[in-house]
């Protein structure tokens, strides 16, 4: 259920985008079953999102309406609808604990049984593209699926 309590200042096909305060909106996914939030703050010098959703759709996309300040990603935790539209931003932070798993993937699962098991919970098939990215000030790579009317994003390293 979409919160009412404060305006929403961007209905889009996918995003919801409310304004909490002056400097902080939430961006919803309302769309999705998880009905996943991440958080813009807007400084005076820069801005910090806080997580980067599902990737379904560009996060970015919105970001970009909001604020014309450079944006660093701040990352709650990596999992799958937290780091979605991670390829988007150019500064990512994430707690050294999970730094690894982000840039590297999961330990002892291959990519390709990654891709399956991944695959198995979308609801279309997925086309692979690697699409380089900086994590942390680490080179890495992110490996995209992409299918019809859907969008999500696996993250591992080089």
């Amino acid at each position: 259920m979409q919160n009412t309590e404060h305006p929403i200042v961007i209905d889009d096909t996918w995003f919801t985008v409310s304004k909490l305060d002056e400097s902080t909106f939430a961006i919803s996914e309302f769309g999705h079953w998880e009905k996943v939030h991440s958080y813009l703050l807007i400084g005076d010098e820069r801005a910090a999102l806080i997580d980067t959703g599902l990737g379904i759709d560009h996060m970015r996309r919105m970001t970009d309406q909001l604020t014309d300040l450079p944006i660093m990603v701040l990352t709650t935790h990596v999992h799958a609808d937290h780091i979605g539209s991670h390829g988007q931003y150019e500064e990512i932070y994430v707690h050294e604990a999970e730094e690894d798993w982000l840039v590297s993937g999961i330990k002892k699962l291959s990519i390709e049984q990654f891709v399956r098991i991944y695959r198995a919970i979308l609801p279309s098939l997925c086309q692979l593209l690697l699409i380089p990215q900086r994590i942390h000030r680490i080179k890495g790579s992110q490996l995209a699926c992409s299918g019809t009317g859907m969008r999500s994003n696996l993250v591992r390293g080089d």
